[in-house]
């Protein structure tokens, strides 16, 4: 059945509907006006839909008929205004992100003295940073074609950065230096047990195989105590540093290459610990302590006081800080005799590291010490780039508002709105 659109209205029908004024308004047409009713299907005994109901105050969304909260349910019937802790929540400035803020007007010249500020700040810093950095002897020598067992390399003024030095001053630190060895590679980076590392004793492969993978087991099927490419790829040439007397002897210049002096405080005191010697001893037919023997502690001074063995070694505690470029040092420790006089020699205890194998070269560097640590030229020259950046930018801007001018806008009449002050 079809509900005809009315395109007629006699007067009687036009004055009950002026009548009645909660019609709908195409009730109330004149007598030549056309309907805008259209022809709907309507099915017998259907009830016609009910108005919405206005929105409710959150006090009264709070609770449905059924009972409870209309957000987590909770509650009884009887409770028709209760509000529970997650309706609050859910009404609250911060969730319905009604908080008060604040944010500066950015105009032209705000922005013009900001870069132009913070383009000398950084100019200055550049500068700075640059400066102290050229000003950091080091001394560099490549011994990666040395050969044999004991070396000893000369290091004399030629090898450093200032050839007319005689002496190193200040604080100076003996490092060695590999380049092309990505440590930063995320395969090497995955390799390791940060938990074998603190202390924890694994023997069946599986619970360190998707930590360590590919390098867990050793040759005779004993698990790796520490395992991973990052741990068994520890660097093992070791050092002393000489000073030659006329009859060809060498006297020792004593290196501190102790925990507290070459390691971060924050590697020493929570990420490396070493098992108890009762389980190293109960687990050695399962587990492989392969930094325990000898050649390992010899290669990486154990017997020193004050440089710790296995996973708490110093060395080995600077090595697992992984470098971020494919060339980098690591410190091997603090030259302790101040002024150094030149000529030195450093003699290499084991050349045992292969570097040829991925292209690589090794040197031994002394450098001194500042504020603001080695000889690096990356962070001045970053700066002075940032702040040319600036610079430029912020006289483009300034000859553009210069030229072609534009006011901002004023907004006393936003806070009149909002505040109703002047």
């Amino acid at each position: 059945m079809l509900r005809q659109s009315r395109s007629k209205v006699t007067p009687s029908a036009t004055e009950e509907d002026a009548s009645a004024p909660h019609r709908e308004g195409n009730d109330a047409q004149g007598p030549h006006e056309k309907s805008s009713f259209v022809a709907v299907p309507f099915r017998e005994g259907a009830k016609p839909k009910a108005s919405p109901s206005p929105r409710k105050a959150p006090s009264e969304a709070s609770t449905d008929e059924g009972g409870g909260c209309c957000v987590c349910g909770v509650g009884k019937k009887s409770e028709k205004r209760r509000l529970c802790g997650c309706t609050k929540r859910a009404f609250s400035d911060f969730m319905q992100q009604r908080m008060h803020a604040w944010q500066p007007v950015l105009s032209p010249q705000r922005i013009v003295g900001i870069l132009g500020i913070g383009g000398l700040v950084l100019l200055a810093l550049g500068i700075l940073i640059l400066v102290t950095s050229n000003n950091i002897l080091e001394c560099k020598v490549d011994y990666t074609d040395a050969a044999g067992v004991k070396n000893y390399i000369k290091v004399d003024s030629r090898d450093c950065t200032d050839t007319s030095v005689t002496e190193l001053t200040g604080t100076l630190y003996f490092f060695y230096e590999l380049t092309n060895f990505y440590q930063n590679h995320r395969r090497y980076l995955k390799s390791r047990s940060d938990s074998q590392l603190q202390g924890k004793v694994y023997t069946e492969a599986s619970e360190v195989k998707t930590a360590c993978d590919p390098r867990y087991l050793a040759d005779d099927g004993r698990v790796l105590d520490p395992c991973g490419l990052n741990a068994l790829s520890v660097f093992t040439d070791s050092f002393s540093l000489h000073r030659k007397r006329e009859n060809d002897a060498y006297d020792l210049i004593p290196l501190d290459e102790s925990r507290e002096t070459i390691c971060w405080h924050f590697d020493l005191n929570s990420r490396f610990k070493n098992p108890s010697p009762e389980e190293r001893k109960r687990y050695e037919k399962s587990v492989d302590f392969w930094l325990f023997e000898p050649e390992m502690r010899k290669a990486l001074h154990m017997d020193i006081p004050g440089v710790g063995e296995g996973v708490e070694n110093s060395h080995f505690i600077v090595w697992m800080r992984e470098a971020a470029l494919p060339t980098f040092r690591k410190v091997y420790g603090k030259i302790e005799e101040t002024p150094l006089k030149l000529p030195i020699y450093v003699n290499i205890e084991g050349d045992t590291y292969d570097v040829r194998s991925f292209g690589g070269r090794k040197y031994v560097v002394i450098s001194q010490a500042s504020w603001l640590g080695g000889r690096n030229s990356f962070l001045g020259i970053a700066y002075l780039v940032v702040a040319c950046v600036c610079l430029v930018v912020c006289l483009i801007l300034l000859y553009a508002q210069m030229r072609n001018p534009r006011h901002m806008g004023d907004i006393l009449w936003l806070r009149k709105a909002l505040y109703g002050d002047a």
